[in-house]
């Protein structure tokens, strides 16, 4: 990427990026609008409408079925198998319900349009995320927060339409953190940033203003997978001059932390004791598992330990199932899914689809740590930072998602997104794609 050409890279409109960005960022700002307009019955019509326009547009202005250069890859074999099983188990149940159709529009056709990105867009939708993300960013410093009212003693700072309306429900914190991952990836290729040091010292503030909000909104999540990601990228064998950036991201993080602590002490206090350790004890050593509501003696506040309780819950039926599943179902606030992709797949469609996502993810970041040298010299922050947003998604998938959901569709659309930059970048380099 060179920044000499940004403006150029964003301008004029490369469709099948923006449609990308779109699909991964837009459902969060829906919600947000529907929170300042008021609860209308018409809502679900306008999602619906809003998903449709982007497929036509998208389908129209890419034409996927001209594309040149989308070879067969084993990352797409793997997706293949899991999708294969997971329409198994949809016919098994019910093969016209809307559990299907909601499966086929949020993770199946997202992960074609991802896969289906031209590689002369990527660089494009790289900056188009970027853009949503840094408006996600600044709608949460203008209302923060819907909970706490940290604002209340400075009316200068209350945004008059959106002050106490932007909520975490929707994922607005997933795309807000999710510029904290685009900005690591920049500032680790001290090549690409080294001349422009207000881009450097922007990149850093936004890493401490997304942790420091991410802590105020409690937000823990996000938070655990921003680091998570965040110290994944940077055990990556960088150059040694690289590595001088990797202080001032950990300086960024603990200036977000000191941040989040000063501006709301209490409210930051209240975020370490909802990691109740005795809570998670309890769900680790619950014998018996609850079934249906209830957790047992674990206290419902405490997200964590509940998880832990719908994981095991979960097991117990995959035990009884494990090659098919139990077949798809629809979740409810009495009968909640597990809030995990990956055991939410072995639960529905059986062991061999939720290995084939594992696999999937495991052949995506080994093909990046062989070819990784490669990438350095390239200059390739856009391959590598969306791969690790990918990351970044599939942790959030692994504590609070589900599947044929939107805060799943990300996660199958950067997927395909992913194995088209890594295949692009492959097809330069050596002519073949990963089947050596």
């Amino acid at each position: 990427m060179n920044l000499h050409n940004w403006l150029e890279i964003a301008w004029p409109v490369r469709w099948s990026a923006l449609i990308l960005a779109v699909l991964v960022c837009i459902f969060p700002f829906l919600g947000m609008v529907y929170l300042v307009f008021g609860n209308s019955p018409a809502q679900p019509w306008v999602t619906r409408t809003v998903i449709v326009v982007c497929f036509v547009v998208w389908f129209y202005k890419t034409r996927p079925y001209k594309l040149q250069g989308v070879k067969w890859t084993r990352f797409d074999s793997a997706m293949l198998l899991f999708f294969v099983f997971a329409l198994v188990g949809y016919l098994r149940v019910d093969g016209t319900s809307n559990i299907l159709l909601y499966f086929t529009v949020l993770n199946l056709l997202p992960y074609l349009i991802g896969r289906f990105t031209p590689a002369e867009e990527q660089d494009s939708a790289f900056v188009y995320i970027a853009l949503f993300a840094l408006l996600a960013l600044v709608f949460f410093t203008v209302s923060l927060p819907e909970l706490f009212y940290q604002w209340e003693s400075m009316p200068w700072l209350q945004h008059p339409i959106l002050y106490g309306k932007v909520s975490t429900v929707g994922g607005m914190d997933v795309v807000m953190g999710s510029l904290s991952i685009l900005a690591t990836g920049l500032i680790l290729f001290t090549s690409i940033v080294k001349n422009y040091r207000t881009l450097f010292v922007g990149l850093l503030s936004v890493i401490a203003a997304t942790t420091s909000l991410s802590l105020l909104i409690s937000s823990r999540s996000v938070v655990f997978a921003m680091i998570a990601v965040i110290l994944s990228m940077m055990v990556l064998p960088w150059r040694r001059a690289d590595n001088v950036n990797k202080l001032w991201i950990i300086a960024a993080i603990i200036a977000g932390v000191a941040l989040a602590y000063i501006t709301a002490p209490e409210n930051t206090k209240r975020f370490y004791g909802q990691w109740d350790v005795a809570d998670l004890v309890k769900a680790a050593e619950l014998q018996g598992v609850p079934h249906g509501y209830g957790y047992g003696e674990v206290d419902p506040t405490n997200s964590a330990a509940v998880r832990l309780v719908l994981w095991a819950r979960a097991w117990e039926n995959i035990k009884n199932n494990p090659v098919l599943g139990i077949g798809a179902r629809s979740w409810s606030y009495k009968d909640p899914h597990p809030h995990n992709v990956i055991i939410e797949s072995a639960l529905l469609f059986g062991l061999p689809s939720a290995m084939a996502l594992v696999i999937f993810f495991l052949f995506l970041m080994n093909c990046v740590l062989r070819n990784f040298p490669k990438m350095l010299a390239q200059n390739q922050a856009v391959t590598v930072s969306i791969v690790f947003l990918l990351l970044f998604y599939l942790i959030l998938n692994m504590t609070q998602s589900q599947l044929g959901s939107f805060r799943s569709l990300p996660l199958f659309l950067l997927s395909g997104f992913a194995v088209a930059c890594l295949s692009s970048l492959l097809q330069k380099q050596r002519g073949d794609l990963f089947n050596d």
